[in-house]
C-alpha cells in the first residue's frame, strides 16, 4: 500500500482514515471547552481537563499550519494533503505566541515555566481555532463530508478564562462570564497552578 508522504501523494483510503482522527481532535476540543464550562469540582480532573484542552489546541493548530511554525515533520496529518488549494492561515491574534507556552506548560519541563504566566483563555482560543477550522471547510470541496466536525461550529463558544488566583491560598478559577465565577481550590500547598500546565 502507498503510504501518505507528502501534500500529493495520499491514498484516498489513508486520508479518509486520517479523517476520523482529525474529527477526534476537534470533537475533543469541543467536549472538553463545554465542559471548562462547568468544571468538576476535584482540582486534578480540572487539571487534566485543561491539559486535554490544550493538547487538542495544539494538534489542530499543527494540523492547520498555522504560520510562523515548523510545518511538515515527517509523517504529520496535515490540512494541505485534504486540500491542495488549502493556504496556511496567518495566526489568530487569540493564539500569538501561546503554542510555544503550551509546548512549555504541557509538553516539556522546562525552567521556563516559572516565569510563565498559568492563565488559559480558552473561549479566546476555542474561538480562534473556531475561525481557522471555519477556514478551512470550504477548502475541502467533496470531501467536506468526512469533517462532521467541523461542520458542526456552533460548539465554538466564548467567555471562558481558566486562571489562577492571586490570592494566599492557592485557588483555581474558571471564570464562565463577567458575573459568574466559581472557585476551586488546588492541591498541594502553595501551588497557584493548574496541573503544571
Amino acid at each position: 500500500m502507498r503510504r501518505c508522504q507528502g501534500l500529493k501523494s495520499c491514498p484516498e483510503a489513508e486520508l479518509r482514515k486520517a479523517a476520523e482522527h482529525v474529527n477526534y481532535e476537534m470533537m475533543m476540543l469541543r467536549e472538553c471547552s463545554e465542559r471548562l464550562l462547568r468544571p468538576p469540582s476535584d482540582p486534578v480532573l480540572e487539571n487534566a481537563l485543561i491539559e486535554s484542552y490544550l493538547l487538542h489546541v495544539r494538534n489542530l493548530f499543527h494540523f492547520l499550519g498555522v504560520r510562523d511554525q515548523r510545518y511538515g515533520r515527517g509523517r504529520d496529518v496535515l490540512a494541505p494533503h485534504f486540500s491542495v488549494t488549502w493556504e496556511p492561515p496567518e495566526c489568530p491574534t487569540a493564539l500569538r505566541g501561546q503554542m510555544d507556552r503550551v509546548n512549555k506548560r504541557l509538553a516539556h519541563l522546562t525552567y521556563e515555566r516559572l516565569t510563565m504566566s498559568d492563565q488559559w483563555d480558552v473561549g479566546a482560543f476555542t474561538g480562534a481555532m473556531a475561525g481557522l477550522v471555519g477556514k478551512f471547510l470550504p477548502a475541502l470541496k467533496e470531501r467536506q463530508g468526512w469533517f462532521q466536525e467541523a461542520r458542526n461550529a456552533a460548539f465554538w463558544r466564548d467567555g471562558v478564562v481558566v486562571r489562577s488566583s492571586s490570592t494566599d491560598q492557592p485557588m483555581m478559577t474558571t471564570t464562565v462570564s463577567v458575573s459568574e465565577v466559581v472557585e476551586i481550590p488546588c492541591s498541594g500547598p502553595g501551588r497557584k497552578e493548574k496541573g503544571h500546565s
